[in-house]
């Protein structure tokens, strides 16, 4: 939702090959993005409601009391994640063993961590190295990358997860393409997104 595009050398988008195409679709990503996010925080703004209270969550189904995924009829593991009157789709999910709340973002290349998420797992924001560059709605921002030891949601597990920690401010932590690419599949179904492993 920040429109983020990542700029460190060799990354997907130049492994893509260079020339006027890519540019252009950057460039329409990043208004779709701005677009979406500044629809997101007005919204949720206008309705009073903190980003976090419970007419803003968006809930987990298929979540049995012990925090695993329900056997869908194909044998696969899911959870199904309702949209918000937005029409965003909000995960909690475990990292380093913290709860911490995200958009999904499927037009982010990484996970993106805001400062405070970033500090509620342990790392202490004042000695991160900031050496990426991003594009956001707002313009430039940078980011640190780090390394998350665990990141969970119901039974599914990633290890040794690479994510970026923003500088400054962000509404809320995004969960990007470098995690939902992990998920042997995430549809969307009418309001809900299903994630499957």
């Amino acid at each position: 939702m920040l429109g983020l595009d990542f700029q460190g050398a060799g990354s997907g988008a130049e492994r893509w090959g260079s020339g006027l195409l890519w540019p252009i679709l950057r460039i329409a990503a990043l208004i779709v993005c701005a677009a979406v996010a500044i629809s997101w925080i007005v919204e949720s703004l206008a309705a009073g409601a903190p980003m976090g209270s419970a007419s803003r969550t968006m809930t987990v189904a298929n979540l049995s009391d012990d925090g695993s995924a329900n056997a869908a009829p194909n044998g696969r593991r899911e959870i199904a994640v309702r949209a918000n009157r937005s029409g965003q789709f909000i995960l909690d999910a475990a990292v380093n063993g913290e709860s911490i709340r995200f958009l999904v973002d499927t037009g982010a290349s990484v996970m993106v961590l805001s400062p405070e998420d970033a500090r509620r797992i342990g790392f202490n924001t004042n000695t991160l190295t900031y050496s990426e560059r991003y594009h956001t709605a707002n313009g430039v921002a940078n980011g640190a990358p780090v390394t998350l030891r665990e990141f969970r949601v119901g039974s599914f597990s990633l290890y040794d997860v690479p994510a970026t920690v923003m500088a400054r401010p962000i509404p809320v932590s995004l969960l990007g393409m470098s995690v939902l690419s992990r998920f042997s599949g995430h549809t969307v179904e009418g309001d809900k997104l299903v994630l499957s492993w």
